[in-house]
């Protein structure tokens, strides 16, 4: 028995272990790894420590908004100048002002300011986000190109590591922000930005080419223009409006049942269902296409919350909610593989940065939304604005069925076991 798991796990760990082989592409993921941890800690840490200083959620939940709002808007828009200059010439200033304005939203809530500091402070961080998410995957497809492995297994790869990162970040912040000080969490946040930010900077071997750099015959203008691209920003904003109203609903519905600390351990085991789907996901050869796998896995991902607003206490909401993430990795897997297929590789960086900003813009919506219900009427009747948006994500992917299941311009996945 123990040598036929050891078998299973060799089998199933084989096309991740490929992909390293290729120069560049640990470190790369490492640098990936640390300097988007901070995606899990910002919106919990905001809220945490704007809940503290303030007292409301409703102002908590806003101010996380406007953070998520901004990156969403503004991150296309830096994404265009990563695909034109290349990441390392804009990645460093980009992440001098994102740790500028968080100091000051830090120094704004502690020091107890007019409100309007903490939503400008908040706009303006949140808008110097880079979408470090979007800069690995674009590495992934520049480095893989011509080698024969799979961007399929990279992205689960990749899926995976954001789950690992929503295990480990929500604690981290939530023991930090809770236990040492309610500054620690965001410092928390700022130093693993700058260290992992500017470690991926200085790789410049395994950066995409610069559009300026490319052939002729390069696209230019935005990739919003593709079809498929805008059904998936629709689907990514429920998506969002999931994640986000989840995130602040948990932290109020912790701190009902009196063990607010321990909303970081009910997220972090949504993280890990996630995480483990994603694994099994990538060593999978798929015969169905993208846009098949997304028409199953986005109704799933809504049926699977439907029961948050009756779940009665921590335990159970955790076990809910670890069940329902083994659904989001495939889901969110099968929607950048489809970026990647419909997205001319010279705006690849912008059209996933478009992807993660229909994830912010439906964060932007629910978390203010949820803040302003966990107030009037508390935790457990705000998720029924998370089923809500699971429900919009899963009808917009319905409806729109033919546009994501055309036949690809990409190659089928290659893997390790096929089904």
């Amino acid at each position: 028995m123990p040598s036929a798991i050891g078998c299973s796990v060799r089998v199933v760990l084989a096309p991740y272990r490929d992909l390293f082989t290729v120069p560049g592409t640990f470190k790369f993921a490492v640098a990936g790894f640390v300097a988007r941890l901070p995606i899990s800690m910002i919106g919990i840490g905001i809220v945490l420590l704007i809940s503290s200083t303030t007292g409301s959620y409703a102002i908590a939940g806003v101010v996380a908004a406007l953070y998520s709002l901004a990156a969403s808007l503004v991150g296309p828009q830096v994404a265009r100048l990563f695909d034109k200059y290349g990441q390392a010439t804009v990645l460093v200033p980009v992440l001098v002002v994102q740790v500028i304005a968080t100091i000051a939203l830090m120094a704004a809530a502690v020091n107890e300011a007019p409100h309007w500091t903490l939503f400008v402070t908040g706009v303006i961080a949140g808008g110097a986000t880079p979408s470090i998410g979007s800069l690995v995957r674009a590495r992934w497809a520049s480095t893989l190109a011509g080698t024969g492995r799979s961007l399929q297994t990279a992205y689960a790869l990749e899926s995976s590591i954001d789950e690992l990162i929503f295990v480990i970040g929500p604690v981290l912040v939530t023991v930090l922000a809770t236990s040492v000080h309610r500054l620690a969490g965001l410092t928390a946040v700022l130093v693993l930005t700058l260290s992992g930010g500017l470690a991926l900077a200085a790789q410049r071997s395994t950066q995409p080419l610069p559009r300026r750099s490319a052939p002729e015959g390069t696209p230019r203008g935005s990739a919003i223009r593709s079809s498929a691209l805008r059904i998936i920003i629709l689907i990514m904003i429920g998506l969002g409006g999931v994640f986000g109203s989840v995130e602040v609903i948990v932290v109020a519905f912790a701190d009902e049942h009196g063990r607010k600390a321990a909303a970081g351990f009910v997220l972090a085991s949504w993280a890990l269902g996630s995480l483990i789907s994603g694994v099994l996901y990538g060593a999978v050869r798929w015969r169905a296409s993208l846009g098949r796998r997304l028409l199953i896995a986005c109704p799933v991902f809504a049926l699977s919350i439907v029961p948050l607003p009756f779940v009665p206490s921590l335990p159970v909401l955790a076990a809910v909610i670890f069940v329902a993430g083994f659904t989001i990795s495939p889901t969110l897997i099968a929607l950048f593989g489809l970026v990647e297929d419909r997205v001319p590789a010279a705006q690849l960086t912008e059209g996933l940065t478009w992807s993660t900003t229909g994830i912010g813009l439906g964060i932007t919506v629910a978390s203010a939304l949820a803040g302003q219900v966990i107030d009037d009427r508390g935790a457990s009747d705000a998720f029924f604005v998370s089923v809500v948006s699971g429900i919009c994500a899963a009808a917009v992917a319905l409806l729109a069925a033919r546009t994501l299941t055309r036949s690809p311009r990409g190659a089928r996945d290659l893997t390790a076991i096929e089904v």
